[in-house]
């Protein structure tokens, strides 16, 4: 029976993997559609998740936020009103794309972050 359960799980994360590979790969194109028909780039950095708190990114200075109105994304994740602002980043509503989970995204600032400030970020 556990084997059985074992099986369609795996299944599962198969399939799901495959998504997001796949919505990762749609995201990344409409991304970069939207930056070359506005003569702009946006060079995403490392990203560490940690998986207590349903995801931290660590998102490079370098990403442009172009325009309000523009859908922004971070992972998986559709950004939306900004929470607050603080010393490192910002903080938005997240939902994520495939299950519409509610999340907080934190968006922090590589450049305002040093060796103490990282470790906290990721507890």
């Amino acid at each position: 029976m556990f084997g059985t359960i074992k099986d369609v799980l795996g299944e599962l994360n198969s399939r799901i993997n495959a998504i997001n590979e796949e919505l990762n790969a749609r995201m990344s194109n409409q991304q970069a559609t939207t930056n070359s028909s506005n003569g702009t780039s946006a060079t995403p950095g490392n990203n560490t998740t940690n998986g207590s708190t349903g995801g931290h990114k660590i998102l490079s200075s370098s990403t442009t936020i172009q325009n309000a109105h523009q859908v922004q994304y971070c992972g998986p994740y559709k950004l939306e009103k900004t929470l607050g602002k603080g010393q490192t980043g910002l903080v938005k509503t997240g939902t994520h794309c495939i299950t519409g989970r509610k999340v907080a995204v934190k968006i922090v600032n590589k450049e305002k972050l040093n060796e103490s400030v990282l470790q906290k970020v990721c507890k």
